[in-house]
């Protein structure tokens, strides 16, 4: 008889028993895995994508690098004229590399500042990149064949704030050449 009941109860409350482990195990490996991450963001308004963003923070020398990675999704080319990055009221002026863009080119953008937040809290801010639109004919993809019109580009950021590595990479290349 008391076999009877403890599989009964086994089966009727089994089921009920796995799924509060399993249940339990969800919330544990989400509240783990998640703690002190902060997804990446980066966008803006049509013209030119936001890849990505990266925040470089050195507290000991009150330095921060941001750098942006930009796709000119427009079907003309453009000349980036600067760019400005706005974090909690302060700004910061920035270029970018290479300042032409052809239609699907790629340029960083990097931006120099004394805000200096707490490595691996959230970096939360704007930009607006200021460029001159190329309107011209396709086969003049130079910027001195183009006229301009001036265009502005707006977007907003989420990061989280990495360690800036002060190491310097030194390369050194030999070559022997035997004269005969």
């Amino acid at each position: 008889m008391k076999q009877q009941s403890a599989i009964e109860f086994l089966t009727i409350y089994g089921f009920m028993f796995v799924i509060i482990g399993v249940t339990i195990t969800i919330i544990a490996f989400i509240a783990y895995t998640t703690n002190g991450y902060i997804p990446q963001q980066c966008s803006g308004l049509t013209g030119l994508n936001c890849e990505f963003v990266i925040y470089y923070s050195n507290s000991l020398q009150a330095n921060a690098i941001m750098t942006f990675s930009m796709t000119n999704a427009q079907s003309v080319p453009i000349n980036i004229t600067n760019m400005t990055v706005s974090i909690k009221n302060l700004s910061f002026n920035g270029a970018c590399t290479p300042g032409f863009l052809n239609p699907g080119a790629r340029t960083v953008c990097t931006v120099q500042g004394p805000y200096v937040p707490a490595l691996g809290s959230q970096v939360q801010g704007s930009y607006i990149i200021r460029a001159k639109y190329c309107n011209s004919a396709i086969s003049q993809l130079n910027q001195t064949a183009c006229t301009y019109e001036k265009v502005s580009y707006v977007g907003t950021f989420t990061t989280t704030a990495s360690k800036l590595s002060t190491t310097t990479t030194t390369s050194l290349s030999t070559t022997s050449t035997t004269i005969m």
